[in-house]
């Protein structure tokens, strides 16, 4: 944790999503002070390149809500993932929607 070992510095992080299918739309969220409505963090309306990064300050742990929208696919959410104080990457897996007609 590199929190631990230089405490007084500022902690830079990214939290990278691979495997995105192009076009796709990232939302990441969290929970206002009081708990009642969602936060945009962070967000993409068209990733291309299969890969989206949100790069953010550490200051405390902080459980955030992540979904992926993609016409084409299921949509995908990850719900109380905790960003903390290291990269992290998570693969995402998009699943053909077969209800989704042009």
């Amino acid at each position: 944790s590199r929190s631990i070992q230089h405490p007084l510095d500022p902690i830079i992080a990214t939290l990278t999503l691979t495997g995105l299918k192009e076009n796709s739309e990232v939302r990441i969220f969290t929970r206002d002070a009081f708990g009642n409505s969602d936060v945009e963090l962070s967000g993409n309306e068209t990733v291309t390149g299969g890969m989206f990064d949100y790069t953010y300050t550490y200051e405390s742990p902080l459980p955030v809500n992540i979904v992926v929208v993609n016409n084409e696919y299921q949509h995908w959410t990850l719900e109380n993932y905790v960003l903390g104080d290291d990269d992290a990457t998570i693969p995402v897996q998009q699943i053909v929607d077969r209800q989704f007609s042009v």
